[in-house]
């Protein structure tokens, strides 16, 4: 890339730069904003148990077309864990009962595994990030 006055030049990009592998990446995150704004279309259940959000819904950045999501503040400093993923909206809700089920219990689960194949999501996991939580305190269960 060329520097001009401590500017780059975005209109040259190598092949096999940073820039260049990330650009995909830019080009997709028109289908995450365009998911933000059909929610509702997109959702197969939602259920607030224990403290937990458990959503499960249509996507349009990963392998397959569904999954269910977890927000808990004991896991992942109280952002999301994509915990499961499915070809099939039967399959999904499903996989959503059994999240239920599980956030029904006495004790929480000792971790959550991230699943997701978004292409942010394999982006950090390639630069190490973490991707199983451990319960990090005791909640209000």
């Amino acid at each position: 890339m060329k520097k001009k006055n401590n500017k780059i030049d975005c209109q040259v990009i190598k092949e096999g730069s940073i820039l260049s592998m990330i650009m995909p990446l830019l080009e997709r995150r028109n289908k995450m904003f365009d998911m933000a704004d059909n929610y509702e279309e997109r959702k197969v259940k939602n259920t607030e148990i224990n403290g937990a959000i458990i959503d499960t819904c249509a996507v349009s950045d990963s392998e397959q077309p569904f999954e269910t999501g977890i927000l808990h503040p004991s896991y992942n400093n109280g952002g999301w864990v994509i915990v499961e993923m499915y070809d099939s909206k039967k399959d999904a809700k499903k996989g959503h009962e059994k999240w239920v089920k599980v956030f029904s219990g006495k004790s929480l689960p000792p971790e959550l595994k991230d699943v997701s194949t978004a292409e942010i999501a394999l982006l950090a996991k390639s630069v190490g990030c973490q991707q199983t939580f451990k319960k990090e305190r005791k909640s209000d269960e």
